[in-house]
């Protein structure tokens, strides 16, 4: 999947506080009720999901590197 179609860069733009991203965990319910993913292609349709976990990987450098999500 390309990270143009994932989650992850809506992840990204997501974390409540990216400059302290060690407290950023994202959690969201029901993504079709969230403003930035109810229009996201694997909401809308197949495989239509709907909870998202989301909590920053963190380099030994303090970098956030990614996002590991369910």
């Amino acid at each position: 999947m390309s990270y143009d179609r994932s989650l992850c860069k809506s992840v990204m733009h997501s974390t409540p506080n990216p400059s302290n991203a060690r407290d950023g965990v994202l959690v969201v319910p029901d993504l079709t009720k969230d403003n930035a993913f109810k229009d996201h292609p694997d909401v809308t349709s197949f495989p239509n999901i709907r909870f998202l976990a989301s909590s920053p990987i963190i380099s030994p450098k303090g970098v956030v590197i990614g996002a590991y999500t369910i």
